[in-house]
């Protein structure tokens, strides 16, 4: 046993140590009492739950994604696509201002890049991408005639993105230090991303992989388009409140 989530929805009922029908995470025992004094409240199973997650993904991250599409468990996939898409907002409004900072420099020029703007622009970059590939990736299991369930993708493919988030949380700490090396870590970033989100659209769908092998590109590349559309658009209103001083 290496620390699985236990608790409400996790396998077994806390109350009685009867099972409520659900497969149990790598690592979770069921209950060894029929009564339980003190049983935490929904908030702190569920915190209680995601750090069990990181601590066992590190030991065996696909069974971690494996049981997390069994549970169909939304919130934690949520839960992780949202830090991992508010560290992506973090990371290009940090990037974009201290790069403007040194460019003005650079340029003998005082040039002011809001971090806010950036910083929105990254949030609706990941979060319509992660919306995007789980709907693709739903499409993609019904194309395939496969029981694919579509709260076990948005589990999948959110609990995935935690090595990324890894990646893009150095990459921004690095951003305030040396934001040339930041850049590089953002792309392993990206590269982490599309590798995890593969592997958790074949766990989450169940079909022929000679049938995935073309169909994920190309949902891949469709999200790619369209979420990088929508950026763009964003980053000229974003670009729109740069301002220039005079450093003479």
């Amino acid at each position: 046993s290496y620390g699985g989530p236990q608790g409400e929805g996790y396998g077994y009922s806390g109350g009685n140590g009867q099972p409520a029908g659900q497969p149990l995470y790598p690592g979770q025992m069921p209950p060894q009492q029929t009564y339980q004094p003190h049983q935490p409240g929904k908030v702190g199973i569920f915190f209680r739950n995601v750090g069990n997650l990181i601590s066992a993904f590190f030991k065996k991250p696909s069974d971690m994604v494996k049981a997390a599409t069994e549970h169909q468990d939304v919130g934690m996939g949520f839960f992780f696509a949202g830090v991992n898409a508010l560290f992506v907002a973090l990371f290009l409004g940090v990037f974009v201002s201290r790069m403007g900072a040194c460019l003005g420099s650079f340029m003998g020029i005082g040039m002011s890049l809001p971090f806010f703007p950036f910083f929105l622009c990254g949030l609706v970059m990941a979060v319509i991408g992660y919306f995007l590939l789980c709907g693709l990736t739903f499409l993609m299991g019904k194309i395939c005639k496969s029981q694919v369930n579509f709260k076990g993708v948005l589990a999948a493919m959110g609990v995935s993105t935690f090595p990324a988030t890894i990646c893009i949380l150095l990459a921004t700490i690095l951003a305030l230090l040396i934001p040339d090396w930041s850049l590089y870590i953002s792309i392993a970033a990206l590269a982490f991303w599309m590798m995890n989100s593969y592997h958790a659209a074949r766990i989450a769908i169940q079909a022929d992989d000679n049938k995935t092998y073309f169909l994920y590109p190309l949902a891949f590349i469709i999200m790619f388009i369209i979420t990088s559309y929508i950026t763009f658009q964003l980053l000229g209103w974003a670009i729109l409140q740069i301002s220039f001083t005079s450093s003479g």
